[in-house]
Order: C-alpha cells, then sequence, then structure tokens
C-alpha cells in the first residue's frame, strides 16, 4: 500500500534489512524484501537457489579478512541478477552511470508510485531498498541493511539518502511477459552452482571488501583448511576450556583443533569468541 503525508511518499510494510538474521547475503536479502511488497513473493531461501549464490562454494581471501561467500565479484552480481529476474517475471534494469541519473530519479519515483520498491548501493556500497522518496525524489527512503544491535532511533535518521549523494548504481523492476518455472529456475540455479565447483580462482581489484582473491569447490575447501592451519589465537586455553565443558574431546594442543571444535559448537559465530 502507497502512503503519502505532506512531501512524502512511500510504500508500506517493506521489511528492515537486518545482520545476523541469517539473511546476510544482500543480493537475495533486498529482492526478498522488495518481492514481500507486490503480487509475486519469493523465499530467501528459494532466491539463494534461484540466483546460484547458496549453491556455490566460494572462500574469499582479502585485504579486510577471509569469509566465506564474500561479496559477488563484478559481473557475478549482474548475472545472479538476470537469474533472479527470469524467475519472478520482472526485468531487472540495471542503470549505472552519472548520465542515467536524472533519467533514474524519474523512473524511481514512477515505480514507487506503482507501489514496486527500487534498488541501489547504500554509503557502505551494499545492496539497499529504495521505499519511498520526499522533495520530489530529492530525498530517497532506504532500507539499508543494519546491525543487529543497532540503536533504531539511529536508524530511522540513517535512510534518508539525498539523491545527489548515492552512487549512479538503480536496479528497477519492470513487468515481463516472459516467466521461468519456479522448479525449473530453481534447477537452473543447482547447475550452475554445481558448475562453480570447477571454477578457476578469480581475482578481485573491487573496493576494500571485496579487494582479494576468490576460491571455489575442492579448492576453496584447500584454501580454507590451508587457513585454519596458520592460525594463532590469543585466548586458546579459554575457548578449550569452554568447549570441554560442553563435551568436546581434543587430540592435540593446537589452535587449529580448538577452531575447528568451536566451529562444529557454534558456527560461524565462533569468529565472535577468537
Amino acid at each position: 500500500m502507497i502512503k503519502k503525508k505532506n512531501e512524502s511518499t512511500w510504500i508500506e510494510n517493506v521489511p528492515v534489512l537486518i545482520l545476523g538474521m541469517q539473511k546476510d547475503i544482500a543480493n537475495v536479502g533486498v529482492f526478498e524484501a522488495v518481492l514481500s511488497v507486490i503480487e509475486r513473493p519469493y523465499s530467501y531461501a528459494d532466491l539463494m537457489a534461484i540466483s546460484s549464490i547458496g549453491l556455490t562454494i566460494k572462500w574469499f581471501r582479502g585485504e579486510y579478512g577471509n569469509v566465506w561467500g564474500g561479496d559477488s565479484l563484478p559481473g557475478d552480481c549482474e548475472d545472479e541478477i538476470q537469474l533472479i529476474s527470469q524467475a519472478i517475471g520482472y526485468d531487472c534494469n540495471v542503470k549505472i552511470g552519472d548520465a542515467n541519473k536524472i533519467e533514474c530519479k524519474k523512473l524511481i519515483i514512477e515505480s514507487i508510485n506503482n507501489g514496486i520498491p527500487a534498488i541501489c548501493l547504500d554509503k557502505g556500497i551494499n545492496l539497499a531498498v529504495i521505499f519511498g522518496y520526499e522533495n520530489d525524489g530529492d530525498i530517497l527512503l532506504v532500507r539499508p541493511y543494519i546491525d543487529s544491535c543497532a540503536d533504531m532511533e539511529d536508524w530511522d535518521a540513517s535512510v534518508r539518502y539525498a539523491f545527489n549523494d548515492l552512487l549512479p548504481y538503480f536496479i528497477l523492476l519492470n513487468e515481463s511477459n516472459i516467466q521461468v518455472d519456479k522448479i525449473d529456475a530453481i534447477i537452473n540455479g543447482i547447475k550452475i552452482g554445481m558448475n562453480n565447483y570447477n571454477r578457476k580462482s578469480q581475482i578481485s581489484k573491487g573496493n576494500y571488501y571485496s579487494k582479494g582473491t576468490y576460491y571455489y569447490g575442492k579448492e576453496a575447501y584447500e584454501k580454507w583448511i590451508n587457513d585454519l592451519t596458520n592460525i594463532e589465537l590469543y585466548n586458546t586455553e579459554e575457548l578449550r576450556s569452554e568447549l570441554i565443558s560442553l563435551g568436546h574431546v581434543f587430540g592435540n594442543c593446537s589452535d587449529t583443533e580448538v577452531v575447528l571444535h568451536g566451529y562444529a559448537q557454534w558456527g560461524k559465530t565462533v569468529l565472535e569468541k577468537m
């Protein structure tokens, strides 16, 4: 439902995007949020399969650290969006460059007025949802990903972005007459994800958070294990004692074994305990 008050126009019930809620892949989370308020909602799990993201084994070594998954490589994001586009029955038109910004403002306003959110890059260079506008589009109301511990009052103030301050990257959805059957779309995503298992490593020269090397499939596991063997913890004994109290049995005194047991116990949140 579209609401208007004074100089503001917005779409109601667009979900808040929160990190740490098992929906941290921005490419997928924003589409789930957008689709939730139009006629073709798709779950996060379905979109992870359709886009092939959830089925691509990828280990990233970057300047800011090593992580499973990591940001999408330049070019990959567009391919993932295209896979989603075919499944949802909407053309996802990616607009890039300053030359398109004035046109984009008009198209964003039109899209919001038609009840369809748009997508942009937030100030952290992650995809975010545009769900409204003020002052004829000079100010956009944006839902970026926020930390689960963020102060909601502070967050409310941060979603009003000056249009001219945003990077020139927008995705606008237009209804299409072509829609791939949902099961076929998921199968296609699975095939692409499996093909990525044998993909060669890729070097990214993107922004700080995506600058590094991406490894896929078997090579990803090999690099991950190698990185684990080089881990040195400052609180090894503290973690080992906690794990022993939880029933874990250790075969040696290495930091790597503590990390592996910690991962088995707490999953990726073990990183917060290191």
